[in-house]
């Protein structure tokens, strides 16, 4: 039995376009697993609110799992404090040494695969730059409620200095931020837009293409999903692969 501990289900719009139950499922498959015939899998969700992981990690242990999968930083965080005996596969966890520095003791019941998102700030930003020389200002859309969207917002700030940029925060904290954010982005009018990849944008990735898009302003993001949405580019690691490769552990 496998428990799944992870941000969006796969039947909603985000949890679709990420794809990763159906490349997990097929990488098992490859192995000689398959559901409901070789295993069976439960899963739990926070909808894109990261408090929700300690509850659901605890929840998620009822169901008597034999391994974990947990998809993000907040979720391996939530398995990590919930047990240090199961085994549990961390995938597109941002930065594993946070992860580390704020665990209360080390682990060694985990493994998986990283995303490096605070690594993908300086190739983001030159990448924006080489497209848009006369770029000064940008505007970084984060949640500074995500500890790692944080992090990554301060690391921003510091490549932006040696390419002669400066960054201007936009926060969406929840949903009703969306909105209003947005708004400000359109009354300041920035030379580009750095979309963060935390859950809480996901869903108003759309809304952030159209705006910038009409406004004429260029915009950068994570994984591909970003560029379907209508975001001008897209620059991180494949979700697909990072699955694929958690398939394989």
């Amino acid at each position: 039995r496998i428990g799944l501990l992870g941000i969006f289900p796969p039947t909603t719009t985000e949890g679709m376009r990420l794809g990763f139950l159906e490349t997990l499922l097929g990488v098992l498959e490859e192995q000689g697993l398959r559901l409901e015939e070789g295993f069976t899998l439960v899963g739990r969700y926070s909808e894109g609110e990261s408090e929700r992981f300690p509850d659901l990690a605890k929840d998620l242990l009822v169901e008597a799992p034999d391994l974990l999968i947990a998809h993000g930083s907040g979720a391996t965080y939530a398995l990590q404090q919930a047990t240090q005996t199961l085994p549990i596969v961390m995938v597109g966890v941002s930065d594993p040494q946070i992860i580390e520095a704020i665990a209360t003791k080390a682990s060694s019941n985990v493994t998986g695969i990283s995303s490096q998102l605070r690594d993908q700030n300086e190739p983001q930003l030159r990448l924006l730059k080489e497209i848009v020389p006369r770029a000064i200002r940008v505007a970084v859309v984060h949640n500074p409620n995500d500890p790692i969207s944080a992090l990554s917002l301060k690391s921003a700030e510091e490549t932006a200095k040696t390419l002669g940029l400066t960054i201007e925060p936009v926060a969406i904290k929840d949903d009703g931020d969306a909105h209003t954010s947005m708004m400000m982005v359109a009354a300041r009018r920035p030379d580009a837009v750095q979309v963060h990849s935390t859950p809480m944008v996901f869903p108003h990735l759309a809304r952030i293409a159209r705006i910038t898009t009409n406004l004429g302003i260029p915009t950068i993001g994570g994984n591909r999903a970003f560029a379907e949405d209508g975001l001008l580019i897209s620059y991180a690691p494949s979700v697909e692969g990072l699955w694929k490769q958690a398939g394989v552990m």
